[in-house]
């Protein structure tokens, strides 16, 4: 009779690992036996994963903020991709981290720079251009105030120059005291732009 059936093999020892983990998810120093070779210790992903929700709550953001300002949602995804790198990116590394098309990334990239959210960066010996994010609150308030509220307020004031006057005598009261308080606001609005513009490099003739 063979009295060997039935029994479990001898247990291999478990690798010995000196669990001293870094922030890069490795290990900093394993010692394990020859006997466990080709086995691998688990490895914390908290961190990862945790990175990802972070990127998620932070690509929703600014696609809010995007949204609130009318600007396109490429416009978003560009700068929260520069905003999560850890280094300088390329125009393609853009489109392929983004997952936008070529045209998309070019135009939202245009727009960025117009607005100061973006810095062009060159690199010596190296053809590419390289583009990295604007974390400076100022700077960012002020290229918003010259890509939107300046323009704005310049049309504005463009299509109240072509109304009749406060003192058309063909005028109701009526719209005579709604044009006149609309013409007030906007001189007031012109008067806090030297103001608004303090904030960021914007200068105000």
């Amino acid at each position: 009779m063979d009295h060997t059936r039935g029994k479990q093999p001898p247990r291999r020892n478990s690798p010995k690992i000196n669990n001293s983990y870094n922030p890069n998810g490795l290990f900093g120093s394993e010692t394990i036996e020859p006997s466990a070779r080709g086995s691998y210790p688990e490895r914390d992903l908290s961190k990862n994963i945790s990175d990802t929700e972070a990127s998620e709550a932070m690509a929703a953001y600014f696609a809010r903020i995007a949204e609130t300002f009318n600007l396109p949602r490429s416009v978003a995804g560009i700068y929260h991709t520069l905003f999560v790198a850890e280094k300088d990116l390329s125009f393609t590394e853009i489109v392929e981290s983004s997952g936008l098309s070529k045209a998309s990334a070019s135009t939202g990239l245009k727009l960025l720079e117009s607005m100061l959210a973006v810095e062009i960066v060159h690199v010596p010996n190296d053809r590419s251009t390289y583009y990295r994010p604007e974390l400076s609150l100022r700077r960012l308030a002020s290229g918003f105030l010259k890509q939107s509220l300046l323009p704005g307020l310049d049309a504005g004031g463009r299509l109240l120059e072509s109304a009749p006057s406060d003192s058309d005598e063909t005028l109701s009261e009526h719209f005579s005291t709604r044009l006149s308080s609309l013409r007030s606001w906007h001189e007031s609005s012109r008067d806090l732009l030297p103001f608004l513009a303090a904030l960021g490099e914007i200068k105000v003739e």
